[in-house]
């Protein structure tokens, strides 16, 4: 009987696995068995994007190059691995932008491992406070400086008005520069609340007090970061000052 139970178990799992895919197009996402879930996602992702002030709708200028996109889907789970969350992100196809023209600056430096271990280090050694914190549409609060123009996305093309494109404001993800333009941003955010740039990795910031003594730092890797500091108290109020400029979960 038990035999049986795992046997059906098995085949239930295989069943819901086979269900439960990450679709590799718009056509696959709401045309699947969890059409709306996706369709919902995706709508989600493109409110994200038009309440962030990313694009506005023009006529694609003479000369200019038109860069692509599509959506890539993602399903979040549990450490159960239970669904939590249908997750869809537009994508810029960023390997047709031109050097030169569509792009400058494209890289965005990580925190050095070697750092990480340090600043685990010194909260351990100092009993401090630490955590995590994952920036949401990080990407999203970096100006494009570039002037840059993306079709319209799949399923979400305004009726009457195909033939526009969308000048992006920011840089989104997909983009060769985004990346480095998310870090500038991060860089203004944590500076101007008091946080200065290591001499000796450029993706570690530390706070110091008065009397020039460290009190907090935070290690960035892309769209992560790593805050320690002396108190919890001084961890809310950094995590709150932070807030106030960038979402973050």
């Amino acid at each position: 009987h038990m035999a049986m139970l795992c046997k059906a178990g098995s085949l239930e799992e295989k069943a819901l696995a086979a269900i439960l895919t990450e679709p590799l197009t718009y056509w696959e996402a709401v045309n699947g068995p969890q059409g709306q879930q996706w369709f919902l996602a995706m709508k989600d992702e493109y409110t994200s994007l038009i309440d962030h002030g990313t694009c506005e709708l023009v006529e694609l200028p003479p000369g200019r190059k038109l860069v692509g996109c599509k959506w890539v889907f993602k399903l979040k789970q549990d450490e159960h691995g239970n669904i939590t969350r249908f997750k869809a992100r537009l994508v810029a196809k960023g390997y047709t932008q031109r050097e030169g023209i569509d792009f400058h600056e494209t890289f965005s430096p990580v925190v050095k491992f070697s750092t990480l271990r340090a600043m685990l280090a010194v909260a351990v050694s100092k009993d401090w406070e630490i955590d995590q914190i994952d920036f949401k549409t990080a990407f999203l609060n970096g100006e494009a400086d570039e002037e840059i123009y993306m079709k319209q996305p799949e399923g979400f093309e305004i009726p009457g008005r195909e033939h526009l494109v969308c000048k992006l404001r920011k840089a989104i993800y997909g983009l060769r520069q985004s990346s480095r333009q998310w870090n500038r941003r991060a860089d203004a955010v944590l500076r101007g609340i008091g946080f200065e740039r290591s001499k000796v990795d450029d993706c570690l910031y530390i706070k110091t007090n008065e009397d020039d003594e460290a009190i907090a730092m935070i290690g960035i890797w892309v769209d992560d970061c790593i805050i320690e500091g002396e108190s919890k108290e001084l961890m809310r109020e950094i995590k709150r000052q932070i807030a106030e400029e960038l979402e973050f979960t």
